[in-house]
């Protein structure tokens, strides 16, 4: 089944899986804000750090399942499949087997 998303989001997703921060900037604007692993990423440059540091912990791959529009936030579940490292999306260090599934929304 193919998901059609938005250009953002689309474009998020496709460097996500080449593990290509410099996308980035068509993705966020340069205020924006992540929250990942217990942390809040602020910024454009900080944002670009995270997503290269995460590429180099993990060595994953991301698929999206669905997408859905919740009070003006579009939802992406997706499948994470981890190449190396662990994932710990509480922040919590673990050995989590994969694929793992997470929602991922966006305020466009």
């Amino acid at each position: 089944m193919t998901i059609e998303l938005s250009g953002p989001i689309e474009i998020y997703f496709t460097s996500e899986n080449a593990h290509d921060p410099s996308a980035l900037e068509q993705c966020f604007a340069s205020n924006a804000v992540v929250h990942d692993e217990g942390k809040m990423i602020q910024g454009l440059d900080a944002i670009r750090d995270w997503r290269t540091e995460t590429a180099k912990k993990y060595n994953h791959s991301v698929e999206p399942i669905s997408v859905s529009n919740q009070n003006g936030n579009t939802i992406v579940p997706f499948r994470i499949n981890q190449g190396s490292g662990e994932l710990s999306p509480t922040g919590a260090v673990t050995n989590t087997p994969t694929p793992v599934c997470i929602a991922w929304g966006a305020k466009l």
